[in-house]
């Protein structure tokens, strides 16, 4: 039999036409699969775009900062820190004051530049060169020699019951450090530069330092700050040992630049500090700003 008388099944025609329809529903259903993935990547990337703008928004208005931790961790510039916000729960009996602290090493109208850039209630200030300030006004409370070298406070609302104290030792040169201490905003703030003692950095005559101060304070809340020349654990310890029996504790430590061990800190009674950071300028020294709430 020769190839071409041979019958061949009725099947073939069938598999010719179930062939040709198959690339149309293959191609149906690649479209319906692209449409949904394109229709899911437009949905996705519009809910990031919202996401995404939230996120600004809230970054924006909310201000926030670093909450640096007592020395140890990071620290920051100091821009963080924006406005004080009021909680809308919070209680008309609290008050919100920002302070700053700063050794000023002396810096020509650095305190006045201070207050302009970041708008403080309260300053607390240590060696200050007062008659170089711009606004000599702001820093009437002071406890400073007759070149004007020493330590202020300054507030924008009244100031009270002011005091000065001396250190009972002399430093190199016959210098005695300062100290003030005045009431503003219904707390008593001490502006404290402690005993250096150089070369020997002795820790006893650094804590009679404080001793003299603490026995003038009167009770209340109260914000002890300053340079305190704390330039070792032990020093540190001992001054927390006698500040601790005056119910002050150790609120905040800010570095000093080049050192692992920090000079600057603050100690509170009776009043929250709700956010702390430091920020560099052109002293020697960072400062710092305190967040704090009176009940």
């Amino acid at each position: 039999m020769s190839y071409d008388d041979t019958e061949f099944p009725v099947l073939a025609p069938e598999v010719s036409e179930d062939i040709d329809r198959r690339p149309s529903e293959v191609n149906r259903e690649v479209y319906r699969w692209a449409n949904w993935r394109v229709r899911s990547l437009i949905a996705l990337a519009i809910a990031s775009i919202v996401v995404l703008s939230l996120v600004m928004k809230s970054t924006s208005n909310g201000g926030g900062g670093d909450n640096t931790p007592m020395l140890g961790g990071g620290g920051s510039s100091g821009q963080g820190l924006g406005p004080i916000q009021e909680s809308p729960n919070e209680s008309s009996h609290v008050r919100k004051i920002r302070v700053i602290v700063q050794n000023l090493e002396k810096r020509s109208a650095l305190a006045s530049e201070l207050i302009d850039k970041y708008s403080p209630d309260v300053m607390l200030a240590q060696e200050i060169n007062i008659y170089s300030e711009t606004n000599l006004k702001s820093f009437l409370t002071s406890n400073v020699s007759s070149m004007g070298y020493g330590t202020a406070i300054s507030s924008n609302e009244q100031i009270t019951n002011i005091r000065k104290v001396f250190a009972p030792y002399e430093n190199a040169f016959f210098i005695k450090k300062k100290t003030i201490i005045a009431r503003t905003k219904g707390i008593q703030f001490v502006s404290f530069h402690g005993y250096n003692g150089q070369p020997f950095k002795n820790v006893d005559k650094l804590v009679k330092h404080v001793e003299a101060v603490l026995s003038i304070l009167t009770a209340g809340p109260t914000v002890f700050a300053g340079d305190f020349n704390t330039w070792s654990q032990g020093h540190l310890d001992a001054v927390k040992i006698v500040m601790e029996k005056h119910g002050l504790q150790h609120a905040y430590a800010w570095p000093y630049p080049g050192r692992g061990f920090p000079l600057d800190h603050a100690f509170v009674r009776d009043v929250i500090l709700n956010n702390s950071t430091y920020y560099e300028c052109s002293s020697d020294h960072f400062g710092a700003i305190l967040d704090l709430s009176l009940v």
